[in-house]
């Protein structure tokens, strides 16, 4: 789980099995942005309980993708990169 105190803003998932978790988008705070990218086939990006991506859609990077995500300091993180992970209803 990614900690919203870190000073970090991209995540790189290597392991096989890897998942992300992006910490509760209130937390992390209003404009927070991360990119994740994947070097481990099928990494989910997952929420923290009660938020969601984008309209409840889930995320699922495949080995060399990226997603940037913001929060809107509520409960939403919204996908804003160019790039098109392989997406399925939640």
């Amino acid at each position: 789980m990614i900690d919203p105190r870190d000073d970090l803003d991209v995540v790189v998932a290597t392991a096989s099995g890897a998942s992300v978790t992006l910490p509760l988008a209130r937390d992390a705070g209003r404009g927070r942005v991360y990119i994740v990218r994947a070097m481990a086939p099928r990494v989910p990006l997952l929420t923290s309980q009660g938020d969601q991506i984008d309209r409840g859609i889930q995320l699922i990077l495949a080995s060399g993708q990226a997603e940037t995500l913001i929060s809107d300091g509520d409960k939403t993180w919204f996908g804003i990169s160019d790039r098109t992970p392989h997406r399925e209803d939640g």
